[in-house]
């Protein structure tokens, strides 16, 4: 139940963000006392702001949500070793007196 509610969380962040962009372009331009080319500009500034504010609130978000899938990755992990670790013991590099080889 909790995957599922993460899945709906991370989705419905992208749907939130684009709707803050959206409702900022609306605000801005939604005065009828501007002008047609003051309105468009009214868009833009308030598509920028709601960028912005989605950036913030939906990129925190984002990261929560980045964080979960690490801290659930961490603890399916714990106690085995990873997948591509050699099976044999580690081997340290040797100070020998032929240097050469390395070249």
């Amino acid at each position: 139940m909790n995957r599922f509610i993460f899945e709906t969380m991370t989705f419905l962040n992208g749907i939130i963000a684009l709707a803050c962009v959206a409702i900022g372009a609306f605000a801005g331009g939604a005065s009828p006392l501007m002008s047609q080319s003051a309105r468009a500009f009214g868009m833009v500034i308030g598509g920028l702001v709601g960028l912005v504010f989605a950036a913030m609130l939906c990129g925190t978000i984002a990261f929560m949500a980045l964080v979960e899938q690490h801290l659930r990755a961490i603890a399916e992990n714990s106690g085995r070793t990873p997948s591509n670790a050699s099976s044999g013991a580690r081997k340290e590099p040797q100070m020998t007196d032929d240097w050469k080889d390395y070249r």
